[in-house]
């Protein structure tokens, strides 16, 4: 079986996992290791160890959109 038809079959539909097809497990946990960056489970966890009240939350946004404005005016 040819490399793309197995990474084809490892995806799940709708969701995030992978099949392991004729024993590869390794292309298996390649996919799985895809979609948890694809998704951002990983960042969700990160952020959701701590609980941030909402005003904390709006500030850094703020202050995130405040740097990226002047970070292209210097540009």
């Amino acid at each position: 079986m040819k490399k793309r038809d197995k990474k084809r079959l490892t995806k799940l539909n709708g969701g995030i996992g992978s099949n392991v097809v004729d024993g590869d497990l390794n292309l298996a946990l390649s996919t799985w290791k895809q979609d948890l960056k694809k998704f951002n489970v990983i960042s969700e966890l990160r952020n959701r160890k701590f609980f941030t009240k909402k005003s904390i939350k709006q500030r850094n946004i703020k202050k995130n959109a405040i740097f990226l404005r002047k970070k292209v005016e210097n540009m």
